[in-house]
């Protein structure tokens, strides 16, 4: 019976050594696609973060970036098991024209954005703390928020999250000028706003309050 041949031996072991990295790589890939249409995101910023300062008792005190990278022209970024070890506290998505979002292994999405341009007109006279806020969470719950003193008329630029219904809420409300945490409110006014912009669209809007 003959032996083996060392050329087949090889053969066989960089087989192995390759159906190994090819499960690795299927396992670490992250794909990052555009949340409704599935559209494929190039380009999109890959940060990874550790923690640097960590306390036994209290847990991490601090972070810090260790990495970054950025998705090719099919939305993917395979991780090495390195980095996916270390990224103990943080992988954040980013890119102009979208909501952030969170990395990690497998399909993630990311909301575009939107915009709205708001004449907000005061119906009556309001007391000069008043504090106008504004907000909005997209179906993934990302999303944000606005607040300013607003006790006579105002026009603001808010962001939206395209290709979806946004159910934007406001209220007027005072505080004592002198608490900045979990402050008892004497609310004014509120209510909501409904837009369903396109990705990337720019609307108008008025608002009296």
């Amino acid at each position: 019976m003959k032996k083996p041949s060392c050329f087949l031996l090889v053969c066989i072991f960089s087989l192995l050594v390759s159906c190994k990295k090819t499960s690795l790589e299927d396992i670490n890939l992250m794909k990052v696609k555009e949340f409704k249409t599935n559209i494929p995101l190039p380009g999109v910023k890959i940060s990874l973060y550790t923690c640097s300062n960590f306390d036994l008792e209290f847990g991490c005190q601090s972070t810090s970036l260790f990495a970054t990278h950025t998705t090719d022209s099919k939305g993917e970024y395979t991780f090495t098991q390195k980095e996916l070890n270390q990224a103990t506290q943080a992988i954040t998505l980013s890119k102009a024209q979208y909501w952030n979002g969170y990395g990690g292994t497998g399909e993630r999405q990311m909301e575009p954005e939107a915009w709205v341009r708001i004449a907000l007109t005061a119906s009556k006279a309001y007391p000069e703390t008043s504090i106008f806020e504004i907000q909005t969470i997209g179906e993934l719950g990302v999303g944000g928020s606005q607040s300013f003193k607003a006790p006579i008329d105002s026009i603001i630029n808010f962001r939206l999250i395209g290709n979806e219904m946004n159910n934007v809420t406001w209220v007027l409300y005072t505080k004592d000028p002198k608490c900045y945490y979990y402050c008892m409110r004497d609310t004014l006014a509120f209510g909501n706003l409904s837009f369903r912009p396109q990705k990337f669209e720019a609307l108008t809007s008025s608002l009296n309050y």
